[in-house]
């Protein structure tokens, strides 16, 4: 009667891992989901910013994914920007390159760059700009999406 018991819980507790295990991918995959939004473009690279990913830690602070995608390259660049409205800042805190017609993650890294001011830079005033009123304006997360390899 144990070795049968002993069996049973066997079973019963690696059905519990498996079920854990699927509910994490299942997590890891939604997680994944991006719902971008086309900003604007400037010469042959155009902007998009994913509005699930948008964040705003303070009133002056906005964190998001900036994606960039080049016209003629193949590629797309996922960065996580950092941006300061009172000192008119950015920073990239991390990059990943995807192929653009596989959808797969070709590299990424994680580090953080110098502040930069964006202000040289209408692409990412706009971006900011987008944000922040996405942010005032959509107080849920949009259930659109593409999945993208992590």
């Amino acid at each position: 009667m144990d070795l049968c018991k002993r069996r049973w819980k066997k079973i019963f507790f690696t059905a519990v891992i498996a079920c854990l295990g699927l509910s994490l991918t299942i997590v890891q995959h939604l997680e994944a989901k991006a719902d971008r939004y086309f900003v604007d473009c400037e010469n042959n690279t155009g902007y998009y910013v994913d509005v699930n990913s948008i964040e705003m830690p303070s009133d002056h602070e906005v964190e998001l994914d900036l994606y960039l995608v080049k016209l003629h390259g193949g590629f797309m660049y996922r960065y996580r920007a950092y941006f300061d409205t009172l000192e008119g800042s950015y920073q990239y805190r991390q990059a990943r390159v995807y192929n653009y017609e596989t959808k797969k993650l070709m590299t990424g890294t994680a580090f953080v760059q110098d502040k930069l001011s964006y202000h040289r830079s209408p692409m990412l005033e706009q971006v900011v700009d987008f944000a922040i009123d996405w942010k005032k304006s959509h107080i849920y997360k949009t259930p659109y999406g593409e999945t993208w390899e992590d």
